[in-house]
């Protein structure tokens, strides 16, 4: 991701400070901080630009997120305007890099958490349509594991 909004990079700068934070290198396996970290992680992409949340707002979302050829078809096909519990049934909002799988590359960074690579990490966060068909089958076999490239290429999405 090569333009970061405001909230990406206030996202970075907390994210850096909590990996290089004794307490959280010392118990970043544990329930409260990797729970901590992965709320937080998740939001890195749901903002747009202007600070408004794209969860749940199909035009926002639209715009922001990739989606597979798949899933763009099927909007299409329902007519849909709007986030609603329709849409839910059949399109889903997937972390194409899991929340999870960044927790556990930040925790391993313990004994040398660099900008860098903090930022590498983050970069990879994005959130993407994708058919409730084929979350099923990502799921199947990478559920919170695996690098965006794979995941993407399993699920056999042309974004």
């Amino acid at each position: 991701m090569s333009t970061k909004t405001e909230f990406q990079q206030f996202v970075f700068r907390v994210t850096n400070f909590i990996v290089n934070d004794p307490s959280f290198k010392k118990y970043w396996q544990s329930a409260p901080y990797s729970k901590f970290l992965s709320e937080n992680l998740r939001r890195h992409s749901e903002y747009t630009a202007d600070n408004k949340c794209i969860i749940n707002n199909l035009d926002r979302m639209m715009n922001q997120c990739r989606m597979s050829q798949e899933a763009k078809e099927l909007i299409q096909r329902l007519g849909a305007r709007k986030w609603d519990s329709a849409l839910n049934k059949h399109i889903h909002r997937e972390h194409l890099f899991p929340v999870g799988e960044a927790v556990r590359q930040l925790g391993r960074l313990s004994v040398d958490p660099s900008e860098e690579k903090v930022e590498e990490i983050l970069d990879k966060l994005e959130l993407v349509l994708i058919t409730k068909e084929q979350q099923r089958k990502l799921d199947a076999v990478m559920k919170s594991v695996g690098e965006p490239e794979e995941r993407a290429e399993y699920v056999g999405g042309v974004f």
